[in-house]
């Protein structure tokens, strides 16, 4: 009878334990979440700055779209963002939410999420705006 309270409280502790780490985790989870959205945005911001200025290395004009860099083999893939070539800048598509720009621009040194033209962008080579 003893051993069988034992695996109950070892059981009902267990329980606790799990529920406490969801709960508390969460939070975390959500941070970590965010932070490998941010970090899979500037990586395909990176690629696709890399192609454009091979591009225009080896062509002598800067790129219009992304299906011209990919029909000239410098993607490779799409990438899951839908970007944009605008000018100098390398703009996010509308799939990126608010707070995903907010969280990328703040790591990049511009506090908010301004539109594209915005004096914030200057000296910069991508733009994460939702109004752009």
């Amino acid at each position: 009878m003893f051993s069988l309270v034992i695996v109950i409280v070892a059981i009902a502790l267990v329980v606790v334990l799990a529920l406490t780490s969801t709960y508390y985790g969460g939070e975390v989870w959500g941070r970590a979440s965010e932070s490998a959205a941010v970090t899979r945005l500037a990586n395909e911001q990176q690629q696709l700055l890399g192609a454009a200025q091979m591009h225009l290395t080896d062509k002598g004009r800067q790129a219009t779209s992304m299906a011209e860099l990919q029909a000239a083999g410098y993607l490779k893939d799409q990438l899951s963002n839908s970007w944009t070539l605008s000018g100098k800048y390398v703009v996010s598509g509308r799939s990126v939410e608010d707070s995903l720009c907010l969280a990328y621009n703040q790591k990049h040194g511009v506090p908010l999420v301004p539109r594209c033209d915005d004096p914030a962008y200057l000296n910069k080579a991508v733009c994460c705006s939702s109004a752009s």
